[in-house]
């Protein structure tokens, strides 16, 4: 039995492990290590005696929608928002560049994702940086 040990690693040595080809030996293994410690140390039993009843139709369609209306929602508030201070800003391209910011926040600490968003427009000449950042401020 291979003894576990606790592993601590950050999202870019995680990120380095998967992209990064000139050290791909070393980070592979710890990558695998990390998954054989996530395997080993997760209560897998508990959370599938809670999610055993559930139907997997409606859990994954239930939560791919959910995920799609959150997202939507955002991007409505801020179609309302921009639109109130007289900026041009299609339903689409805020969808894609929500989207985008979204992603981006996962990785980032202090909303920076959104001052992604607001950068986007801006460098697409759809919305200048006051009413980016005010519909962001509120």
């Amino acid at each position: 039995m291979i003894p576990r040990t606790k592993v601590n690693y950050s999202l870019r040595e995680l990120l380095a492990a998967l992209f990064v080809s000139e050290r791909q030996g070393r980070h592979r293994e710890e990558l695998v290590a990390l998954l054989r410690e996530i395997a080993h140390s997760f209560q897998w039993r508990a959370i599938l005696a809670q999610l055993s009843p559930a139907d997997p139709v409606w859990f994954f369609a239930g939560g791919g929608a959910s995920i799609i209306a959150y997202w939507l929602v955002r991007v409505f508030r801020w179609h309302v928002l921009l639109r109130s201070m007289h900026a041009n800003a299609r339903f689409l391209d805020l969808y894609l560049y929500s989207a985008i910011a979204l992603s981006v926040a996962i990785f980032t600490p202090f909303q920076s994702g959104e001052v992604l968003k607001v950068e986007l427009f801006k460098k697409r000449g759809n919305v200048g940086r006051l009413p980016g950042y005010s519909a962001f401020m509120v």
